[in-house]
């Protein structure tokens, strides 16, 4: 599979270096698990966090998370399905996923960045590059007040990183409530067309 040594069941929070020094969004895991539970569940978040890095913006388990439980059935024969479903329930009440607002599918959420760091995961999270972000949206929103939205292509060069980059930014400031983004039918390989600055996300940058 992907190398990692899900051998390991010790409760240490270690920042996304791996030095063991704790970071501004300690997470942990969800508290009393056994340690076979924690394993399990360390390998739920690793997943979903792989997934959301394909699609951040379209990666929406169902209820149930048919597919998450299933892969980690087979990633872990000798544990009982009951203890899989268990640890699924535990993770959605423990806030690493959350309903979509009118939907009834699911989404990751922040806290389940924060944790995937924590195990190692490298994420593309970046204050500066989200400062860019908002600053080329509140200088459209400045330019045209009645029509602020910008187009995923015109957000991305303007700020001039990846397309990977630029959309797990604008998806945690979208989580803050600094901006919202729009999806058509004919949306671009993002999961959404354009995006525009909240009033909160422009309190926030000026």
């Amino acid at each position: 599979m992907d190398g990692t040594d899900r051998s390991d069941t010790s409760d240490d929070v270690v920042n996304g270096d791996g030095d063991g020094t704790s970071t501004e969004h300690d997470v942990g895991a969800t508290e009393g698990l056994s340690a076979t539970e924690r394993r399990v569940q360390n390998e739920l978040i690793r997943e979903s966090y792989r997934r959301f890095t394909e699609q951040p913006f379209t990666f929406w388990p169902s209820p149930q998370g048919e597919r998450l439980r299933s892969y980690l059935n087979d990633e872990f024969e000798d544990v009982d399905e009951d203890v899989i479903d268990k640890v699924w329930r535990f993770s959605k009440d423990d806030g690493f996923f959350k309903r979509r607002p009118g939907k009834r599918s699911l989404t990751i959420t922040p806290t389940t960045l924060w944790r995937a760091k924590e195990l190692g995961e490298e994420l593309l999270l970046d204050d500066a590059v989200q400062d860019e972000i908002l600053d080329v949206l509140l200088q459209s929103y400045r330019s045209d007040p009645t029509y602020p939205r910008v187009d995923r292509d015109e957000l991305i060069e303007a700020v001039g990183r990846s397309s990977d980059v630029v959309d797990h930014n604008l998806w945690l400031l979208r989580e803050k409530g600094y901006v919202e983004t729009q999806a058509y039918i004919n949306s671009s390989d993002g999961g959404y067309s354009e995006a525009e600055i909240t009033k909160l996300g422009r309190q926030v940058s000026q």
